[in-house]
């Protein structure tokens, strides 16, 4: 018997993201890939020389596979930073971001690739950081928080952000002693 093993070898190709070279410390936190050729990613910045978060976060994408980046300047208020990212296309994307001084985070929605953004929570994340999104399809979203009230702040939306609802107590185990959320 013979027998034939063949090999595949993947091709890496270094793609930066050419952030400013101000001596700010930027690295991504969070990326949504829509295709091969539409990326979105959400950065942290940071000093470093003290490693101390810094305002205002990078948000950027690209729409032919990493040739180029565009950064945008999402209209957030206070002293955020980016926590993640979850884009359905290359034009609808949804970030969440958490402001280091007050602890408040807030969803933000695109649906012109960056022209344009509008913020899509109002309280639902005024008691505790926003941890992470997952988009489950255009429309349909989870946001994610650290507990509130006793429990885990879990907010899912079926309608693009326009309204959410928290999943009640009754649906969510029990806080162990210590435990909180991170990012994911």
């Amino acid at each position: 018997i013979f027998l034939s093993i063949q090999t595949g070898q993947a091709q890496f190709v270094r793609m930066p993201l050419n952030y400013t070279h101000d001596g700010t410390l930027h690295s991504p936190n969070g990326m949504s890939i829509v295709d091969q050729d539409h990326v979105w990613i959400a950065t942290e910045s940071q000093n470093p020389s003290n490693y101390s978060y810094m305002t205002y976060s990078k948000a950027l994408s690209t729409n032919d596979g990493g040739n180029t980046w565009h950064f945008f300047q999402i209209p957030v208020t206070g002293s955020p930073i980016l926590v993640d990212v979850e884009a359905y296309s290359d034009s609808i994307c949804y970030y969440l971001v958490a402001d280091l001084n007050t602890g408040h985070s807030d969803v933000w929605k695109t649906i012109d690739a960056g022209s344009t953004w509008s913020k899509k929570t109002t309280t639902q994340f005024n008691a505790s950081y926003g941890d992470f999104i997952h988009l489950f399809s255009k429309d349909t979203l989870i946001a994610v928080g650290d507990p509130a009230n006793g429990y885990f702040n879990i907010q899912i939306t079926n309608n693009g952000g326009e309204t959410w609802t928290r999943v009640p107590q009754s649906n969510i185990p029990g806080i162990l002693t210590g435990e909180w959320c991170l990012g994911g």
